[in-house]
């Protein structure tokens, strides 16, 4: 029986290089995009013959349990939670949680880096074969954080880390 994963945030950058290996090593690759042209989705599959491609807003809790129902009748072996969110402003910078975030901006940030992680780990973990794992991709940034309010470094990326280290909590828990 062939291997199977899904890999969140699967079309671009660390998740379309996770997508890439997992293929390499004979998987077959189920990812989800939320803005890839379809330029990007076809030479996705191009490079990954027999991958299947969601579009899923993982941020939008309807999308979620959308996707999450029609996948669930598959088995995997692994399931990777890469995407997320981390509140740029509109020229793409990294907002300033303490100065520039509202109340909203950070519910933002939980639903997608959180809640979605969450949500993925324990509603398919029915869908995980024996011996499957759950991965959390998160940079170690979120377990060095310190600097003072207001000050030049991290940028404010403190909602974004917060919720990568309770996602990366909650597969432990629940794998």
């Amino acid at each position: 029986m062939k291997k199977r994963v899904l890999v969140t945030g699967a079309t671009r950058n660390i998740g379309l290089a996770i997508s890439k290996k997992f293929h390499a090593e004979g998987y077959e690759v189920f990812g989800t995009y939320l803005s890839a042209t379809e330029e990007v989705r076809a030479a996705f599959q191009l490079e990954l013959p027999n991958s299947r491609l969601f579009h899923v807003d993982l941020c939008d809790s309807d999308s979620l349990s959308a996707f999450i129902k029609s996948i669930s009748e598959y088995k995997f072996d692994a399931i990777v939670n890469n995407a997320g969110m981390l509140g740029l402003l509109d020229d793409g910078s990294i907002r300033h949680e303490f100065l520039d975030f509202s109340a909203q901006d950070f519910t933002n940030v939980v639903n997608c880096n959180l809640i979605a992680t969450t949500r993925l780990s324990i509603e398919l973990k029915d869908s995980i074969n024996k011996g499957g794992a759950i991965i959390v991709i998160a940079s170690g940034f979120h377990y060095l954080h310190e600097r003072a309010v207001g000050s030049p470094g991290s940028g404010g990326a403190g909602a974004a880390n917060q919720n990568r280290a309770g996602g990366n909590q909650a597969a432990t828990d629940y794998a």
